[in-house]
């Protein structure tokens, strides 16, 4: 007989693995040459004008950048289909994995948004570079040579984006506000479903309490009047959300992928279709 516990997370985990063989069937140095008449090759034939002392090719940067995410993504996803297919099944690790597909999935599904139009594609992009130097600079044992380095993208990046007609927010980034993980995670699954899976393995990831007594079962003990004992264990319920959620957000990062590369394939259509099916019976369930 089969083990209850994988029988009830073999549907939803099967779906998610279904996922991952079309997705990466796409090589991350191919990410350059979208298709001839794809929306991203447009993009690019008109990136010229935007180039200059903070780098050529800004519209590639961010096509790449958006695939990377979504490839590393898809690694976490792998790994997470790993640990769950048989004994011993990870008490935490799918969790803070299930967190690190849905966020790079969101990240790579906010590069890679269809119809933003080039100016904000570039803005994007660059973002994720300031970002990227700023928390360099927080880093106190940052070599001196390295902040100066990572001060001159920052500097850079703000220069040459007013040069070209950037705007500027009051938090500092072009165009518009770099979301953090809450908001991608509601951008991607909604508002309720997504502030509630970004705090829950957010908790997990960080080693909060909460976090860590989502593990914690109720077990009914005969040992003393009206006590319990507590188990370590986990809920068939929690892998099916925590990997419903994550291939979700693939579905949205790939999606948009293939929609701006130019990439879109019966096979993925109907194995996307197979998945959201298994994803929306697992949520709704258990939300």
């Amino acid at each position: 007989m089969d083990d209850p516990f994988y029988e009830a997370i073999r549907q939803v985990r099967d779906a998610v693995h279904g996922l991952l063989d079309p997705v990466d069937s796409v090589n991350v140095d191919s990410a350059i040459l979208p298709d001839a008449d794809s929306p991203a090759m447009r993009e690019i034939s008109q990136q010229s004008e935007f180039e200059g002392d903070w780098g050529n090719e800004p519209v590639e940067h961010t096509h790449v950048l958006g695939v990377w995410k979504r490839t590393l993504a898809t690694d976490c996803a792998h790994a997470m289909i790993r640990d769950l297919h048989e004994d011993p099944a990870p008490v935490f690790a799918y969790k803070v994995l299930s967190r690190a597909v849905i966020e790079n999935a969101a990240s790579a599904a906010w590069l890679l948004e269809p119809g933003i139009g080039i100016r904000l594609r570039i803005a994007r992009g660059r973002n994720e570079r300031l970002h990227s130097a700023r928390q360099m600079l927080r880093l106190e044992w940052l070599p001196e040579e390295e902040k100066e380095r990572s001060q001159q993208i920052v500097d850079t990046i703000t220069r040459v984006g007013a040069q070209l007609g950037f705007s500027m927010t009051r938090r500092r980034w072009l165009e518009e506000d770099r979301p953090g993980f809450t908001a991608l995670v509601r951008w991607v699954l909604g508002d309720d479903l997504g502030t509630t899976v970004a705090s829950y393995l957010s908790a997990v990831a960080h080693g909060t309490q909460y976090g860590l007594a989502s593990a914690v079962l109720s077990v009914e003990s005969s040992v003393g009047l009206g006590k319990r004992r507590a188990a370590i264990g986990l809920s068939s319920n929690d892998v099916n959300l925590a990997l419903a959620t994550a291939g979700l957000s693939l579905i949205k990062a790939s999606n948009h992928e293939h929609q701006l590369m130019g990439r879109e394939s019966q096979n993925w259509t109907e194995r996307r279709s197979a998945a959201l099916e298994a994803f929306r019976a697992a949520v709704i369930s258990d939300a």
